[in-house]
């Protein structure tokens, strides 16, 4: 991997991800809609803190024992972006379904690999 792929890609996905949080926080609030904001701030604060963990691995040499964080923040963005995009427009239900199914598998391989790596130590 170059330094782009180890530390720009990761910084910019979590730029996005913050700015997507924020708008739909801010956009929660322009038209009074009834959604749940915890979530916009609890998603930014997971993508600071798996960035700052990258970059720490980035700058130590080790970044081969952050893949998870890496593909995490990637996904956080994505997943946010699609929020927004819902929140907008109506998305198919098959899309919603597929992608529900496919953060419900990562979040439980990432937490199950948290879970492996604190048996460890």
């Amino acid at each position: 991997m170059n330094k782009f792929e180890k530390i720009y890609l990761p910084l910019f996905g979590a730029i996005i991800t913050v700015l997507l949080n924020i708008i739909m926080f801010i956009q929660t609030f322009i038209t009074k809609a009834n959604y749940d904001v915890f979530s916009n701030f609890f998603v930014i604060i997971v993508v600071l803190i798996l960035y700052r963990v990258n970059y720490y691995a980035v700058k130590i040499g080790m970044e081969r024992r952050v893949r998870l964080e890496y593909y995490g923040i990637l996904f956080l963005c994505t997943f946010s972006l699609m929020r927004l995009i819902n929140r907008l427009t109506l998305i198919p239900f098959y899309i919603n379904a597929i992608s529900f199914i496919f953060a419900f598998g990562f979040g439980t391989f990432a937490l199950m690999i948290a879970i492996i790596r604190l048996r460890k130590h």
